[in-house]
């Protein structure tokens, strides 16, 4: 990051429009930090908030922390909020939301796509062997039934196709039309809405919402029993490894998308399983078989619920779009030593996007909801807004279904976590998971990110501390044994800038340092 952009600086006077009274403030904060501390304070404090520059809304923290050798107990270095620019050090929110912070949900983004790829083509820096290149992969797609006729997207050879078109026009029960001519184009507001708002089974679509974790759950157990007696058949015990992405259809519903990797099991000296590649007569075709049967198998009951049509729950099943796609054939060791390269990374980037949308897709963008907000998004003349109403209602306190005899302290009423994962229309599981074989894990990412940003510390320490250059280099060259030790005592100041001009600025920092990555990204890919 360099200084002030030209960008952030007051337009020249003599446009067509004056400057709104904000654009004025704005202009005068920008100018007043420019100003005030000159340039050698401009720089320290665009330095000072670097590492959450391009955060929306950053935490503000004061406190102080020490940096200790533990095999001497020595204080190597004391850093204290006070002696910083605005006595306040800026740590990033940390969402994976791009509606919210852009800048945080690329950095999950990007941990998301190195933890796919690495289950694709393996990852030496992360521990996972670079010979599941040669096993057989698929992408599964599974999505929710139908809870009602609703508005498409369709097209076909690129130009767009009627919405559900009827030649005989059927009126609903209710006497709208359950038919549409309408060419739906890409961003058109009424694609995923209901053709008709009373018809459409919202209680069932939130339910399904709030089981989709488990049913997947199901669903994997399923797949792996379905994929046993392949193995048996060609003389080897085979296992499945995945990593799952969600996302929200138009419609508001979650469906999935998983990368399913086909390994063998084997056995080492100790008697230790080990993941190899699957005899080469296993193609994906099988796989993809045997994935699909195991999800078109797969079905449950939920608890009773008052609301429900008959008072004994929801049936819960996948879709009739269960599609498996095979990512790549496998790769023979012959063609991997080639140098041939995994054409199917841009199916790790193709997913790992999702992982940082949420209710986006049905114009939904809010918190948790209280009893005191949930009226302001509880519209009924809007199908989010009936979604919501649905969540809240069905979780209501006094619908809730006994847990039984059985129960144990703190366990949660079937549908007691509705009203809190209202917001997100009754979906309360992650966006990203994995089976544990699959690759690396998140914690490992952000450890390697510690692990760099505490030796680039010493290393700025040790230019400020030439006495202690020897120590400081072996602590720096020795971060695996934990040398080094940093003891904080932080208290919460707030959230967000100090004022709209110091976040024009720290964004506007963060943008350029992130083309600059983006240009050396793409010289490094093309070299």
């Amino acid at each position: 990051m360099t200084s002030a952009p030209e960008a952030t600086r007051p337009a020249p006077t003599g446009s067509a429009a004056a400057p709104s009274p904000r654009a004025r403030r704005v202009e005068d904060e920008i100018e007043r930090r420019l100003t005030d501390q000159g340039r050698d304070g401009w720089l320290e404090w665009e330095r000072h908030v670097a590492p959450a520059a391009g955060c929306a809304r950053p935490v503000r923290l004061r406190g102080h922390a020490q940096t200790v050798e533990t095999r001497t107990g020595e204080v190597l270095d004391t850093y204290r909020s006070a002696d910083a620019p605005d006595g306040l050090v800026y740590k990033p929110c940390g969402t994976r939301r791009a509606s919210v912070c852009p800048s945080c949900a690329r950095t999950y983004q990007y941990d998301a796509y190195h933890l796919l790829k690495a289950g694709l083509a393996g990852s030496r820096s992360a521990g996972v062997p670079e010979d599941v290149a040669l096993r057989p992969v698929v992408l599964l797609t599974v999505t929710a039934p139908s809870f009602g006729p609703v508005h498409g997207l369709r097209v076909r050879n690129g130009a767009p196709m009627p919405c559900p078109a009827r030649r005989d026009k059927p009126v609903c029960h209710h006497g709208r039309p359950a038919w549409c001519s309408r060419r739906h184009r890409p961003g058109d507001p009424t694609v995923g809405t209901p053709l008709c708002l009373d018809c459409y089974d919202h209680d069932a679509h939130v339910v399904w919402n709030h089981h989709a974790s488990e049913l997947w759950r199901r669903t994997t157990i399923a797949m792996r029993r379905a994929v046993a007696p392949l193995g048996r058949a060609h003389g080897v015990k085979l296992r499945i490894a995945y990593g799952k992405v969600a996302e929200y259809q138009a419609r508001g519903v979650v469906h999935f998308h998983a990368l399913i990797r086909l390994d063998a099991v084997l056995e080492d000296v100790a008697g230790e399983p080990v993941l190899v590649a699957p005899p080469e007569c296993i193609t994906t075709t099988d796989l993809a078989g045997v994935l699909r049967s195991g999800c078109t198998s797969t079905s449950f009951g939920t608890a009773p619920h008052p609301d429900s049509p008959s008072g004994a729950g929801w049936w819960m099943s996948w879709g009739a779009q269960v599609d498996v796609k095979p990512v790549r054939d496998t790769l023979t060791a012959a063609q991997l030593a080639d140098g041939r390269d995994v054409d199917d990374l841009d199916v790790a980037s193709y997913l790992a996007k999702y992982a940082t949308k949420a209710t986006e897709a049905v114009g939904l963008l809010a918190h948790r909801l209280t009893p005191a907000t949930v009226d302001a998004y509880a519209d009924r003349a809007t199908h989010a807004g009936r979604l919501i109403a649905a969540a809240w209602r069905l979780g209501r306190p006094s619908a809730l279904a006994s847990l039984g005899p059985d129960a144990e302290p703190g366990d949660v009423p079937p549908y007691g976590r509705l009203r809190k994962w209202t917001h997100m229309l009754g979906f309360g599981g992650h966006f990203l998971t994995k089976s544990q074989k699959y690759s690396t894990t998140f914690a490992e990412r952000r450890g390697k990110r510690a692990t760099w940003r505490r030796r680039h510390h010493l290393q700025r320490l040790r230019d400020q501390r030439p006495d202690l250059a020897d120590v400081l280099d072996d602590l720096a060259s020795d971060q695996d044994e934990q040398t080094v030790l940093v003891i904080g005592e932080w208290a919460f100041a707030g959230n967000g800038w100090l004022s709209e001009g110091d976040r024009v600025l720290a964004n506007a920092s963060a943008a350029r340092a992130r083309e600059h990555a983006d240009v050396i990204r793409e010289e490094i890919r093309c070299a």
